[in-house]
This record gives C-alpha cells, structure tokens and sequence, in this order.
C-alpha cells in the first residue's frame, strides 16, 4: 500500500497522497486529523511505513465506534 501513496518514491506518504488514500475511509476530518497527529508524532509531514500501519489500525477502530486515542495502539480485538 505504501507504494500506491508514495507518489514520489520516497519511501513515505506525503499530505496530499494520505489524504487520497485516507478520505474512502468514512469518518469525520477531525478524527482523521487526530489519527494523522498520532501516526506522524514527530510532525514530520509525511507517513512512514510504520505511520501508515499505525494510521490503517487506528482507522479500524475509529470505524468500530472506539474513541481514538494513542492507548487504542495497544488494544488488542476480542474475538468473538
């Protein structure tokens, strides 16, 4: 996936590309915007691959109705 968003190949995704990729995602621009803060905590601008798993997991959980937060990184899903 990242060398879909990385336009540039770079090795990262950049604001405009992640924001392509991240708008099918269904869910308000301020949840998005917290995800990116939480996947860019260097405030880099870009995501790495690390960042983009990090974005792709906290998107799961934003879509099951979690409340997103950085301690959702660590939340494991109860099979059920």
């Amino acid at each position: 996936m990242l060398a879909i968003g990385d336009t540039k190949k770079l090795g990262v995704i950049q604001g405009d590309s992640a924001v392509q990729l991240l708008s099918g995602a269904d869910l308000p621009p301020a949840v998005l915007g917290t995800i990116w803060q939480i996947a860019d905590d260097e405030n880099n601008g870009f995501l790495t691959r690390k960042g983009l798993g990090i974005t792709l997991r906290l998107i799961g959980w934003a879509q099951r109705g979690e409340n997103v937060t950085v301690d959702l990184l660590n939340k494991r899903t109860s099979h059920v």
